[in-house]
């Protein structure tokens, strides 16, 4: 059974200046604004806005931001990661970022044992 394919709401044609819209001709949009197609009332923007007079306040997510350190590994150590975050689809940097957090998640301690001097 052939079905036709319907017509979509006009706030969901989208398109761009140029091109040859589904009703129209080159030169005209194609898309149709969403305040038109939904018969919304949105308030008029100014030209200017003053910013002056506004408070500013401190970004509520900069202590979850990353940061960036430089780290010397071992080659052997970095193709493992490397390796690792092929097969998992992601970054290998995100994927040392979990490991790290895992451990301290973990509470898991190093334990060094170095070798004795004869």
């Amino acid at each position: 059974m052939k079905t036709s394919p319907q017509k979509p709401a006009p706030y969901l044609i989208r398109g761009r200046e140029g091109a040859k819209g589904r009703e129209g001709n080159p030169g005209e949009p194609c898309g149709k604004r969403i305040d038109k197609a939904l018969d919304l009332k949105l308030p008029d923007m100014k030209a200017e806005y003053d910013l002056s007079k506004m408070k500013s306040r401190r970004n509520p997510y900069a202590s979850k931001l990353k940061k960036p350190v430089t780290m010397r590994l071992s080659e052997d150590v970095l193709a493992y990661f490397k390796s690792m975050a092929e097969d998992a689809g992601v970054p290998y940097q995100s994927l040392i970022n979990l490991y790290l957090r895992d451990c301290l998640a973990q509470h898991r301690q190093v334990q060094i044992a170095w070798p004795s001097k004869p």
